[in-house]
Formats: C-alpha cells, structure tokens, sequence
C-alpha cells in the first residue's frame, strides 16, 4: 500500500510512500518479517532511513536472546536442585533385618518387596496397595 505495491504484491502501482511505509516497519516491527520487507523496499532505498527500523528489530533480537538465556540458566539451576534433591533422597538407607516388621501387618518382612514411607516407616508391598486402595475409596 505504502510502497505503491498491487494488491498481491507483485507489481507497483503508483508512487512509493517511503516515509510512511518506514514509519509503519518501526511502530510494528516486532509483527513483521524482516528480510520480506526489505525485499519490498526500493533499491535506491538509503540506508539511513532503515536505519531507525533495523535498530528495532536488532533490539528485539537481543532482548529475545537475554530472555532465553536467563531462561536457560534458570532452568539449569532447577535441574541442579532436583539433582541435589534425589542424591538426598537416594542416601537414605533402610536395613532390613529378619526382626524388621510390617508397619500394616505386623509380620515379618524377611524377603518381601517393600515400600518405605517419608517418617521411615516400612510395611510389605501388597500392604502399601491395600491401604492406598482403601484410602482413596
């Protein structure tokens, strides 16, 4: 429209608006593709004019980069601390001795599958299921 393009934007149709179109580019940089709108603007098109627009976009382009790598760095530190939490998790040992008795049953665990509870209480495995079937019935 500006730059006196057709409707398809094939051919021109009239004179350029150079200006408007520029002033357009750099209030609604963020919406437009760069490398397409340069390809549109005349070739006698000085540098200088595009100069406010391509410090847009380049803005933008860094800012966008500052967020990944805050994002980036961000999500390293979160996965540092998962790391640090499951070695503190995995470093609980429970002995399981043949005096050691279920929490539920109160037989012996011997050589049972069994499920350790956060307080350190253990119980067989088949009694864990049992309760958490009955609790969220």
């Amino acid at each position: 429209m500006y730059l006196g393009l057709d409707e398809s934007g094939a051919g021109r149709v009239g004179e350029p608006n150079i200006i408007a179109a520029l002033k357009v580019l750099t209030k609604h940089h963020q919406y437009i593709d760069t490398p397409k709108a340069l390809a549109v603007l005349p070739e006698d098109t000085e540098l200088k004019k595009v100069q406010s627009y391509l410090e847009k976009v380049i803005e933008q382009q860094a800012m966008q980069w500052r967020r990944g790598q805050v994002l980036k760095s961000l999500t390293h530190a979160e996965l540092l601390q998962v790391h640090q939490r499951r070695m503190q998790v995995e470093s609980n040992r429970v002995l399981v001795t043949d005096e050691r008795l279920c929490s539920s049953c109160k037989k012996r665990l011997q050589t049972s599958a069994f499920a350790r509870h956060s307080d350190g209480t253990i119980e067989h495995f088949w009694c864990y299921e049992k309760n958490l079937k009955d609790s969220s019935a």
